[in-house]
Protein backbone atom coordinates (compact mmCIF):
# COMPACT_ATOMS: atom_id res chain seq x y z
CA UNK A 1 0.00 0.00 0.00
CA UNK A 2 1.28 3.61 -0.99
CA UNK A 3 0.55 6.80 0.46
CA UNK A 4 1.16 10.33 -0.92
CA UNK A 5 0.39 13.43 1.23
CA UNK A 6 -1.20 15.70 -1.24
CA UNK A 7 -0.56 19.23 -0.49
CA UNK A 8 -3.53 21.51 -1.45
CA UNK A 9 -3.82 25.41 -1.78
CA UNK A 10 -6.48 27.54 -0.11
CA UNK A 11 -10.04 26.41 -1.51
CA UNK A 12 -8.38 23.29 -3.73
CA UNK A 13 -11.53 21.55 -3.70
CA UNK A 14 -13.83 24.00 -4.66
CA UNK A 15 -16.07 23.16 -8.20
CA UNK A 16 -15.20 23.29 -11.55
CA UNK A 17 -13.36 21.17 -14.19
CA UNK A 18 -11.06 23.81 -15.77
CA UNK A 19 -7.80 21.91 -16.62
CA UNK A 20 -4.35 23.94 -17.04
CA UNK A 21 -2.82 24.45 -20.28
CA UNK A 22 0.48 24.17 -18.87
CA UNK A 23 -0.10 20.35 -17.98
CA UNK A 24 1.36 17.84 -20.91
CA UNK A 25 -1.18 15.72 -22.87
CA UNK A 26 -1.45 12.23 -21.57
CA UNK A 27 0.66 10.18 -23.84
CA UNK A 28 2.44 12.93 -24.89
CA UNK A 29 5.77 13.25 -24.05
CA UNK A 30 8.91 14.87 -25.51
CA UNK A 31 11.79 15.44 -24.69
CA UNK A 32 12.38 18.65 -22.51
CA UNK A 33 14.80 21.37 -23.46
CA UNK A 34 17.58 22.42 -20.95
CA UNK A 35 16.37 24.63 -18.32
CA UNK A 36 17.76 28.56 -18.95
CA UNK A 37 20.63 29.51 -16.77
CA UNK A 38 20.15 31.16 -13.54
CA UNK A 39 21.16 34.30 -12.37
CA UNK A 40 24.65 34.70 -10.80
CA UNK A 41 24.75 38.50 -10.49
CA UNK A 42 24.87 40.21 -6.92
CA UNK A 43 22.42 42.80 -8.39
CA UNK A 44 19.84 43.76 -11.23
CA UNK A 45 20.83 47.63 -11.99
CA UNK A 46 19.07 50.70 -11.58
CA UNK A 47 17.96 51.93 -15.16
CA UNK A 48 19.57 55.13 -15.74
CA UNK A 49 16.55 57.45 -15.22
CA UNK A 50 14.30 56.06 -13.02
CA UNK A 51 14.90 58.89 -10.30
CA UNK A 52 15.14 61.44 -13.18
CA UNK A 53 12.43 63.96 -12.67
CA UNK A 54 9.15 63.49 -14.51
CA UNK A 55 7.16 66.42 -15.15
CA UNK A 56 3.30 64.70 -16.46
CA UNK A 57 2.59 65.60 -19.88
CA UNK A 58 -0.51 67.68 -21.69
CA UNK A 59 -2.57 64.68 -22.64
CA UNK A 60 -6.27 63.57 -22.74
CA UNK A 61 -5.55 61.04 -20.47
CA UNK A 62 -7.45 61.26 -16.98
CA UNK A 63 -5.78 62.96 -13.82
CA UNK A 64 -6.07 59.82 -11.89
CA UNK A 65 -4.26 57.85 -14.09
CA UNK A 66 -1.29 60.48 -14.22
CA UNK A 67 -0.80 60.33 -10.92
CA UNK A 68 -1.11 56.49 -10.83
CA UNK A 69 1.32 56.30 -13.09
CA UNK A 70 3.63 58.82 -11.24
CA UNK A 71 3.20 56.85 -8.05
CA UNK A 72 3.85 53.54 -9.32
CA UNK A 73 7.49 54.88 -10.84
CA UNK A 74 8.21 56.42 -7.48
CA UNK A 75 7.66 52.88 -5.66
CA UNK A 76 9.47 50.02 -7.37
CA UNK A 77 7.88 49.48 -11.56
CA UNK A 78 11.35 50.31 -13.74
CA UNK A 79 11.71 53.41 -15.76
CA UNK A 80 12.51 53.22 -19.60
CA UNK A 81 13.88 56.13 -20.55
CA UNK A 82 16.65 56.73 -21.57
CA UNK A 83 16.58 52.50 -22.74
CA UNK A 84 16.37 51.33 -26.21
CA UNK A 85 13.06 49.51 -27.40
CA UNK A 86 14.76 45.79 -29.11
CA UNK A 87 14.12 42.42 -29.96
CA UNK A 88 15.44 40.50 -26.21
CA UNK A 89 14.69 36.96 -24.79
CA UNK A 90 14.81 36.78 -21.10
CA UNK A 91 13.79 33.71 -18.98
CA UNK A 92 10.05 33.60 -17.44
CA UNK A 93 9.12 31.22 -15.01
CA UNK A 94 5.95 28.98 -15.17
CA UNK A 95 3.86 28.10 -12.12
CA UNK A 96 3.96 24.29 -13.58
CA UNK A 97 7.48 24.10 -13.44
CA UNK A 98 10.46 25.45 -14.57
CA UNK A 99 11.76 28.19 -16.89
CA UNK A 100 11.92 29.14 -20.58
CA UNK A 101 12.96 31.86 -22.72
CA UNK A 102 10.84 34.01 -23.35
CA UNK A 103 11.71 35.98 -27.11
CA UNK A 104 9.23 39.69 -26.78
CA UNK A 105 10.20 43.04 -27.00
CA UNK A 106 11.42 44.97 -23.93
CA UNK A 107 13.31 48.08 -23.14
CA UNK A 108 17.06 47.31 -22.90
CA UNK A 109 19.33 48.95 -20.55
CA UNK A 110 22.40 50.70 -22.20
CA UNK A 111 25.55 48.88 -21.51
CA UNK A 112 27.74 50.06 -18.55
CA UNK A 113 31.30 48.99 -18.52
CA UNK A 114 31.51 46.68 -15.01
CA UNK A 115 28.72 44.18 -16.09
CA UNK A 116 29.52 41.24 -18.77
CA UNK A 117 25.24 41.02 -18.56
CA UNK A 118 22.78 42.88 -20.66
CA UNK A 119 19.51 43.87 -19.15
CA UNK A 120 15.50 44.66 -20.22
CA UNK A 121 13.07 46.36 -18.82
CA UNK A 122 10.01 44.05 -19.60
CA UNK A 123 6.05 45.08 -20.27
CA UNK A 124 5.25 44.18 -16.96
CA UNK A 125 7.48 46.61 -15.63
CA UNK A 126 10.35 44.76 -14.34
CA UNK A 127 14.08 44.43 -14.72
CA UNK A 128 15.33 41.44 -16.78
CA UNK A 129 18.84 39.56 -17.46
CA UNK A 130 18.95 39.49 -21.07
CA UNK A 131 19.75 36.05 -22.91
CA UNK A 132 19.95 37.57 -25.80
CA UNK A 133 19.66 41.52 -27.04
CA UNK A 134 18.53 41.59 -31.01
CA UNK A 135 17.98 44.94 -33.18
CA UNK A 136 15.70 47.53 -32.58
CA UNK A 137 12.13 47.30 -33.09
CA UNK A 138 9.40 49.65 -33.40
CA UNK A 139 7.47 50.71 -30.32
CA UNK A 140 4.16 51.77 -32.13
CA UNK A 141 3.57 48.45 -34.05
CA UNK A 142 3.33 46.45 -30.88
CA UNK A 143 0.45 48.81 -29.37
CA UNK A 144 -2.52 47.15 -30.25
CA UNK A 145 -6.23 48.38 -28.94
CA UNK A 146 -8.22 46.16 -27.10
CA UNK A 147 -11.99 45.75 -27.48
CA UNK A 148 -11.70 44.72 -23.17
CA UNK A 149 -9.19 44.63 -21.06
CA UNK A 150 -7.76 41.42 -19.76
CA UNK A 151 -9.49 40.59 -16.51
CA UNK A 152 -7.34 42.91 -13.79
CA UNK A 153 -8.11 40.24 -10.81
CA UNK A 154 -7.01 37.28 -12.23
CA UNK A 155 -2.93 36.17 -12.12
CA UNK A 156 -1.60 37.30 -15.08
CA UNK A 157 1.38 34.34 -16.13
CA UNK A 158 4.96 36.13 -16.23
CA UNK A 159 5.22 34.92 -19.88
CA UNK A 160 1.81 37.07 -20.81
CA UNK A 161 3.05 39.77 -18.73
CA UNK A 162 6.05 40.40 -20.52
CA UNK A 163 4.54 39.76 -24.03
CA UNK A 164 4.73 42.63 -26.36
CA UNK A 165 0.89 41.90 -27.93
CA UNK A 166 -0.95 41.17 -25.13
CA UNK A 167 -2.79 44.55 -24.31
CA UNK A 168 -2.59 45.35 -20.12
CA UNK A 169 -3.66 48.73 -18.20
CA UNK A 170 0.01 48.79 -16.82
CA UNK A 171 1.66 49.06 -20.29
CA UNK A 172 0.00 52.49 -20.44
CA UNK A 173 1.64 53.85 -17.91
CA UNK A 174 4.91 52.71 -19.45
CA UNK A 175 4.15 54.63 -22.59
CA UNK A 176 3.26 57.44 -20.71
CA UNK A 177 6.42 57.32 -18.81
CA UNK A 178 8.36 56.83 -21.84
CA UNK A 179 7.25 59.95 -23.63
CA UNK A 180 4.76 58.42 -25.94
CA UNK A 181 1.67 60.12 -25.05
CA UNK A 182 -0.17 59.55 -28.33
CA UNK A 183 0.53 55.37 -28.15
CA UNK A 184 -0.55 55.74 -24.49
CA UNK A 185 -3.53 57.75 -25.20
CA UNK A 186 -4.48 55.23 -28.11
CA UNK A 187 -4.01 52.30 -26.15
CA UNK A 188 -5.98 53.81 -23.32
CA UNK A 189 -8.89 54.71 -25.65
CA UNK A 190 -12.58 54.14 -24.55
CA UNK A 191 -11.32 50.99 -22.28
CA UNK A 192 -11.81 53.48 -19.08
CA UNK A 193 -14.97 51.75 -18.76
CA UNK A 194 -14.16 48.27 -18.90
CA UNK A 195 -11.84 48.43 -15.41
CA UNK A 196 -14.24 47.42 -13.30
CA UNK A 197 -17.92 47.33 -11.97
CA UNK A 198 -17.12 49.42 -8.79
CA UNK A 199 -17.57 53.21 -9.49
CA UNK A 200 -14.44 54.20 -8.07
CA UNK A 201 -12.58 52.03 -9.96
CA UNK A 202 -14.49 53.77 -13.29
CA UNK A 203 -12.87 56.91 -11.60
CA UNK A 204 -9.79 55.51 -10.51
CA UNK A 205 -7.59 52.67 -12.05
CA UNK A 206 -5.20 52.45 -9.31
CA UNK A 207 -6.35 49.80 -7.86
CA UNK A 208 -6.55 47.48 -10.42
CA UNK A 209 -3.12 49.01 -12.05
CA UNK A 210 -1.35 48.42 -8.59
CA UNK A 211 -3.03 45.34 -8.40
CA UNK A 212 -1.55 44.00 -11.47
CA UNK A 213 1.93 45.31 -10.91
CA UNK A 214 2.55 44.05 -7.75
CA UNK A 215 0.81 41.30 -8.93
CA UNK A 216 3.57 40.66 -11.55
CA UNK A 217 6.38 41.43 -9.17
CA UNK A 218 5.02 38.47 -6.91
CA UNK A 219 4.64 35.53 -9.25
CA UNK A 220 7.79 36.24 -10.70
CA UNK A 221 9.25 35.91 -7.28
CA UNK A 222 7.65 32.71 -6.56
CA UNK A 223 8.15 31.13 -10.01
CA UNK A 224 12.01 31.85 -9.62
CA UNK A 225 11.86 30.35 -6.16
CA UNK A 226 10.09 27.50 -7.62
CA UNK A 227 12.95 26.52 -9.64
CA UNK A 228 16.01 27.70 -7.75
CA UNK A 229 16.86 31.19 -8.91
CA UNK A 230 16.85 32.43 -5.58
CA UNK A 231 18.76 35.54 -5.74
CA UNK A 232 16.35 36.75 -8.65
CA UNK A 233 13.52 36.00 -5.98
CA UNK A 234 15.11 38.01 -3.28
CA UNK A 235 16.20 40.89 -5.57
CA UNK A 236 12.23 41.18 -6.50
CA UNK A 237 11.30 40.77 -3.05
CA UNK A 238 13.22 42.82 -1.35
CA UNK A 239 11.87 45.80 -3.15
CA UNK A 240 8.27 44.56 -3.30
CA UNK A 241 8.30 44.11 0.52
CA UNK A 242 9.65 47.69 1.11
CA UNK A 243 7.26 49.67 -0.75
CA UNK A 244 4.32 47.15 0.23
CA UNK A 245 2.99 49.55 2.75
CA UNK A 246 2.60 52.72 0.49
CA UNK A 247 0.64 50.85 -1.82
CA UNK A 248 -1.61 49.79 1.13
CA UNK A 249 -1.27 53.47 2.17
CA UNK A 250 -2.24 54.62 -1.46
CA UNK A 251 -4.95 52.45 -1.70
CA UNK A 252 -6.90 53.42 1.50
CA UNK A 253 -6.10 57.12 0.46
CA UNK A 254 -7.71 57.11 -2.52
CA UNK A 255 -11.05 55.63 -0.44
CA UNK A 256 -10.75 51.81 -2.28
CA UNK A 257 -12.76 48.72 0.33
CA UNK A 258 -10.18 45.85 1.07
CA UNK A 259 -11.96 43.11 -1.60
CA UNK A 260 -13.06 40.80 0.71
CA UNK A 261 -16.32 41.45 2.36
CA UNK A 262 -17.05 38.59 4.24
CA UNK A 263 -15.57 39.56 7.63
CA UNK A 264 -17.06 40.71 11.30
CA UNK A 265 -17.29 44.13 11.82
CA UNK A 266 -15.48 43.58 14.99
CA UNK A 267 -12.70 41.60 12.37
CA UNK A 268 -9.54 43.52 11.77
CA UNK A 269 -9.69 45.06 8.11
CA UNK A 270 -7.57 42.79 5.65
CA UNK A 271 -4.72 43.98 3.77
CA UNK A 272 -5.95 45.01 0.92
CA UNK A 273 -3.42 43.16 -2.06
CA UNK A 274 -3.89 39.93 0.37
CA UNK A 275 -1.78 37.94 -2.36
CA UNK A 276 1.13 39.57 -0.47
CA UNK A 277 0.57 37.92 3.06
CA UNK A 278 3.18 35.06 2.07
CA UNK A 279 6.02 37.62 0.77
CA UNK A 280 7.85 37.96 3.71
CA UNK A 281 8.47 34.42 4.63
CA UNK A 282 9.09 34.54 1.38
CA UNK A 283 11.73 36.93 0.89
CA UNK A 284 13.86 35.79 4.27
CA UNK A 285 14.05 31.92 2.42
CA UNK A 286 15.66 33.77 -0.71
CA UNK A 287 17.52 35.45 1.82
CA UNK A 288 18.65 32.15 4.00
CA UNK A 289 19.10 30.02 0.87
CA UNK A 290 21.59 33.16 -1.39
CA UNK A 291 23.60 33.11 2.25
CA UNK A 292 24.32 29.28 1.95
CA UNK A 293 27.56 27.68 1.21
CA UNK A 294 28.01 25.18 -1.96
CA UNK A 295 25.97 21.77 -0.80
CA UNK A 296 26.86 18.36 -1.85
CA UNK A 297 22.90 17.06 -2.59
CA UNK A 298 22.52 13.35 -1.34
CA UNK A 299 20.49 12.86 -5.08
CA UNK A 300 23.34 12.64 -7.93
CA UNK A 301 26.02 12.15 -5.27
CA UNK A 302 28.16 9.34 -6.08
CA UNK A 303 27.05 6.73 -3.78
CA UNK A 304 30.57 6.49 -1.43
CA UNK A 305 29.47 10.10 -0.51
CA UNK A 306 26.93 8.75 1.85
CA UNK A 307 27.86 5.60 2.77
CA UNK A 308 26.82 5.79 6.54
CA UNK A 309 23.12 5.55 7.25
CA UNK A 310 22.54 8.22 9.78
CA UNK A 311 24.71 10.51 7.90
CA UNK A 312 22.57 9.93 4.52
CA UNK A 313 19.33 10.56 6.37
CA UNK A 314 20.55 13.91 8.35
CA UNK A 315 21.36 15.04 4.69
CA UNK A 316 18.25 13.93 3.25
CA UNK A 317 16.39 15.74 5.67
CA UNK A 318 18.36 18.71 5.01
CA UNK A 319 17.57 18.35 1.53
CA UNK A 320 13.71 18.65 2.04
CA UNK A 321 14.57 22.18 1.37
CA UNK A 322 14.53 20.87 -2.36
CA UNK A 323 11.82 19.47 -2.85
CA UNK A 324 10.41 20.17 -5.77
CA UNK A 325 6.69 18.30 -6.50
CA UNK A 326 4.87 20.56 -8.99
CA UNK A 327 0.82 20.21 -8.80
CA UNK A 328 -0.35 17.98 -10.90
CA UNK A 329 -4.09 19.75 -11.94
CA UNK A 330 -6.50 22.37 -11.14
CA UNK A 331 -8.81 21.48 -8.71
CA UNK A 332 -6.23 19.17 -8.26
CA UNK A 333 -2.47 19.42 -5.37
CA UNK A 334 0.97 18.54 -5.27
CA UNK A 335 1.92 14.87 -4.73
CA UNK A 336 5.22 15.34 -2.41
CA UNK A 337 5.67 11.40 -1.92
CA UNK A 338 6.54 11.44 -5.55
CA UNK A 339 9.75 13.46 -5.27
CA UNK A 340 12.65 11.67 -5.40
CA UNK A 341 13.92 13.16 -1.65
CA UNK A 342 11.28 11.89 0.10
CA UNK A 343 11.47 8.39 -1.74
CA UNK A 344 15.01 8.23 -0.56
CA UNK A 345 13.68 8.79 3.21
CA UNK A 346 10.92 6.41 2.44
CA UNK A 347 13.63 3.67 1.53
CA UNK A 348 15.69 4.34 4.55
CA UNK A 349 12.92 3.11 6.82
CA UNK A 350 13.10 3.20 10.53
CA UNK A 351 16.14 4.71 10.71
CA UNK A 352 14.47 8.39 9.39
CA UNK A 353 11.65 8.40 11.52
CA UNK A 354 12.89 10.41 14.53
CA UNK A 355 15.02 12.98 12.53
CA UNK A 356 11.63 13.57 10.11
CA UNK A 357 9.78 13.49 13.86
CA UNK A 358 12.11 16.46 15.03
CA UNK A 359 11.99 18.08 11.49
CA UNK A 360 8.13 18.30 11.77
CA UNK A 361 8.16 19.60 15.24
CA UNK A 362 11.13 22.25 14.38
CA UNK A 363 11.38 23.40 10.79
CA UNK A 364 10.50 26.28 9.52
CA UNK A 365 11.98 26.27 6.16
CA UNK A 366 10.64 26.25 2.86
CA UNK A 367 10.13 23.43 0.01
CA UNK A 368 10.26 24.57 -4.01
CA UNK A 369 6.89 22.98 -4.20
CA UNK A 370 3.91 25.22 -4.45
CA UNK A 371 0.25 25.01 -4.62
CA UNK A 372 -2.60 26.62 -5.72
CA UNK A 373 -6.52 26.91 -6.35
CA UNK A 374 -6.10 27.89 -10.21
CA UNK A 375 -3.24 29.25 -12.07
CA UNK A 376 -5.46 32.06 -13.01
CA UNK A 377 -6.52 33.34 -9.15
CA UNK A 378 -3.28 34.61 -7.38
CA UNK A 379 -3.39 32.43 -3.91
CA UNK A 380 -0.41 30.38 -3.59
CA UNK A 381 0.75 28.17 -0.82
CA UNK A 382 4.43 28.05 -0.32
CA UNK A 383 4.98 24.56 1.03
CA UNK A 384 7.24 24.08 4.23
CA UNK A 385 9.21 21.51 5.19
CA UNK A 386 7.61 20.15 8.23
CA UNK A 387 4.74 19.37 5.07
CA UNK A 388 7.23 17.25 3.32
CA UNK A 389 8.86 15.25 6.72
CA UNK A 390 5.34 14.80 7.11
CA UNK A 391 4.76 13.37 3.62
CA UNK A 392 7.99 10.98 4.35
CA UNK A 393 6.63 10.11 7.63
CA UNK A 394 3.35 9.12 6.07
CA UNK A 395 5.31 6.78 3.36
CA UNK A 396 7.41 4.91 5.96
CA UNK A 397 4.43 3.92 8.73
CA UNK A 398 2.25 3.15 5.64
CA UNK A 399 -1.06 5.51 7.70
CA UNK A 400 -2.25 8.46 7.87
CA UNK A 401 -4.26 8.01 10.90
CA UNK A 402 -2.56 8.88 14.43
CA UNK A 403 -4.10 9.61 17.88
CA UNK A 404 -4.86 13.47 17.06
CA UNK A 405 -7.27 15.36 16.06
CA UNK A 406 -6.97 18.90 14.76
CA UNK A 407 -9.21 21.49 16.49
CA UNK A 408 -7.08 24.29 17.04
CA UNK A 409 -8.51 27.68 15.12
CA UNK A 410 -4.91 29.35 16.22
CA UNK A 411 -3.55 30.16 12.81
CA UNK A 412 -0.92 32.00 13.93
CA UNK A 413 2.77 31.11 13.31
CA UNK A 414 3.13 29.84 17.31
CA UNK A 415 -0.54 28.14 17.01
CA UNK A 416 0.79 26.29 14.04
CA UNK A 417 3.87 25.47 15.44
CA UNK A 418 2.08 24.30 18.37
CA UNK A 419 -0.19 21.89 16.40
CA UNK A 420 2.94 20.47 14.79
CA UNK A 421 4.40 19.66 17.97
CA UNK A 422 1.28 17.55 18.88
CA UNK A 423 0.93 15.73 15.50
CA UNK A 424 4.61 14.72 15.89
CA UNK A 425 4.09 13.51 19.89
CA UNK A 426 1.11 11.88 18.13
CA UNK A 427 3.17 10.28 15.98
CA UNK A 428 6.13 9.24 18.36
CA UNK A 429 3.71 7.59 20.39
CA UNK A 430 2.25 5.58 18.04
CA UNK A 431 5.93 4.56 16.78
CA UNK A 432 7.01 3.46 19.98
CA UNK A 433 4.32 1.16 20.31
CA UNK A 434 5.37 -0.75 17.27
CA UNK A 435 8.60 -0.55 16.11
CA UNK A 436 9.56 -3.45 17.51
CA UNK A 437 6.53 -5.21 15.56
CA UNK A 438 6.57 -6.66 12.06
CA UNK A 439 4.01 -5.37 9.74
CA UNK A 440 1.61 -7.78 10.14
CA UNK A 441 1.74 -7.48 13.96
CA UNK A 442 0.70 -3.73 13.89
CA UNK A 443 -2.31 -4.82 11.81
CA UNK A 444 -3.29 -6.66 14.22
CA UNK A 445 -2.69 -4.31 16.99
CA UNK A 446 -4.97 -1.89 14.94
CA UNK A 447 -7.35 -4.61 14.72
CA UNK A 448 -7.36 -5.09 18.67
CA UNK A 449 -8.11 -1.31 19.56
CA UNK A 450 -11.95 -1.16 19.32
CA UNK A 451 -11.67 2.63 19.30
CA UNK A 452 -9.32 2.88 16.22
CA UNK A 453 -10.51 4.81 13.22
Amino acid sequence: MRLTLLVFGTAALGCGLWCSTGVAQIGQEREAPPPPPLFTGQELPVPPQQHADWTPPATTLPETLISTTQFLFEHGCADPRGCEYRQVTIVVGHLWGGASGKETHAWVLPETAPLKERFAIGWNGLVYPALDVGDPVSLADDIIVPEKWQRLVSAIAESEAVDDQLPLPVRVCLLLRFGEVKLAEKLWGPSTSRLGKNENKLKDPFDSIAHDWLWYAFDRAVCAHMRGDHRISLLTTEPLAAHRAAFEAEVKRRGFEPRRADRSEDEESPPYFEFLEPLDRLMAEQKRRVALPPVVRVIGAPPETFRDQATRVSALVRDLEEVAARQWGQPGGVSLGDDPIIQALEAEGAAAVEPLLVCLENDDRLTRSVSFHRDFFTNRNLISVDQAALSALYLILETQSFDFQDVDNDRSPAGRMGRRQKLANAIRRYWEKRNKLSKEEGWFMTLQDNNAT
